[in-house]
């Protein structure tokens, strides 16, 4: 569990119980919701020293992050479903896509909740697919597009001469059939990789850890340590004979 999952897990708290009591839950029921999260995610999460990443900062932080969101935007929103899980059939893919959706209001607006230290630019957000899937799936179960689809982005920010504080930025973007068709494009050739037992190590990705990783110590672990890269042969043959036994 990361901090972002450990914020979420706390807005969570309170939006799940509202779908049926309709009132916000009093702030330090959710704020502690957090606090217990991210007290058992901290010791098994991955600190970047370059970051200046520290676990106890960072509780005093989310804390922040979960009160502004829970003050300012909860009380606006009227959940329908949270953490809604779908599986999404693509034309002309064997396999399906599943997921969840962070969150559904009674408008049919989909919203999912973004952690982060930057506001991401307009092209960022254009051109990522997790909003075109999720318009998708709603449309699959509802037979419906949704009436709009938005990026809630909680941003800590920080300076030497103010200190921290957190900025909400509600981040509304629009889902074209030619996103739909471009996020087809990328869905088959992952599935045609799968296929082909192609698994290329990706180590630009936060998953390319010793804690995020089972191949680690067969992997990127060994090129740290400066060993031979036929580790990687062996990771290969390890996903053939798994594919060989179906799995």
């Amino acid at each position: 569990m990361s901090f972002g999952t450990s914020v979420h897990a706390a807005l969570e708290t309170n939006y799940e119980q509202k779908i049926h009591s309709f009132k916000d839950l009093p702030l330090d029921v959710v704020t502690d919701s957090f606090r217990d999260s991210w007290k058992e995610a901290a010791k098994v999460s991955i600190f970047d020293p370059e970051k200046e990443e520290n676990p106890n900062e960072m509780l005093d932080e989310g804390v922040m992050m979960v009160e502004k969101y829970h003050n300012e935007v909860a009380p606006k929103i009227q959940p329908a479903a949270v953490e809604s899980r779908f599986i999404l059939n693509v034309p002309g893919l064997r396999r399906p896509v599943m997921g969840y959706i962070d969150l559904i209001d009674t408008n049919d607006v989909v919203s999912d909740h973004k952690t982060s230290r930057k506001v991401p630019d307009s092209l960022t957000l254009q051109k990522s697919h997790q909003l075109t899937i999720y318009k998708m799936a709603f449309r699959q179960k509802h037979g419906r597009d949704p009436r709009g689809l938005r990026y809630d982005y909680l941003v800590r920010k920080s300076s030497k001469k103010t200190g921290k504080w957190i900025e909400i930025h509600p981040m509304p973007v629009s889902r074209s059939a030619s996103h739909e068709l471009a996020f087809i494009e990328t869905a088959k050739t992952v599935s045609n990789a799968i296929d082909a037992a192609l698994f290329h190590p990706n180590p630009d990705t936060f998953i390319c850890s010793p804690m995020g990783c089972g191949y680690w110590s067969r992997c990127m672990g060994r090129v740290l340590a400066g060993e031979k890269l036929e580790a990687l042969d062996e990771i290969h043959q390890m996903q053939l004979d798994a594919k060989a036994k179906g799995f």
